[in-house]
């Protein structure tokens, strides 16, 4: 069965300790690990190899979806993957997906972050989660911006 992948690349105005910070810090996560239409209303991140992570996230129209998985890697400033599975909702027909971000430093006040998400199912499901990933990173940048 052929499977999606996306990458998404973007310069954050922070350094990458502070980049790092806000992925693997659950208050920082609170702040921003949704798309711009949604809010965190819990967010659970177990920061090590083997540890667990749940976000669940509010909608506009009250839906409440969550996402939840296991860090795979971790190299505290340069690397964090984990797996991406969606709780109970259509997203969910993708099953684990995995998700890798690695950080390089550009200076010592800008980080270039990449994120590549793979084995997606569908084209639509890697297109509707590149426009939620591209969505959670304009609220990274704004509150690392704060």
């Amino acid at each position: 069965m052929q499977t999606y992948n996306l990458t998404v690349r973007r310069v954050i105005n922070a350094p990458v300790e502070k980049v790092f910070a806000a992925w693997t810090d659950q208050n920082m996560a609170k702040q921003w690990l949704s798309p711009e239409s949604h809010t965190v209303l819990d967010a659970k991140i177990e920061t090590k190899v083997g540890g667990a992570y749940r976000i669940v996230m509010s909608d506009d129209k009250g839906q409440k979806p969550t996402t939840n998985g296991v860090v795979k890697e971790l190299v505290p400033n340069k690397k964090l993957v984990f797996t991406w599975q969606w709780e109970g909702q259509e997203m969910a027909g993708d099953g684990e997906t995995l998700v890798s971000l690695d950080f390089k430093p550009m200076g010592e006040d800008k980080t270039e972050l990449i994120l590549t998400h793979t084995e997606f199912k569908s084209e639509k499901s890697k297109e509707n989660h590149n426009h939620g990933w591209e969505s959670c990173f304009n609220r990274l940048e704004k509150a690392l911006a704060n």
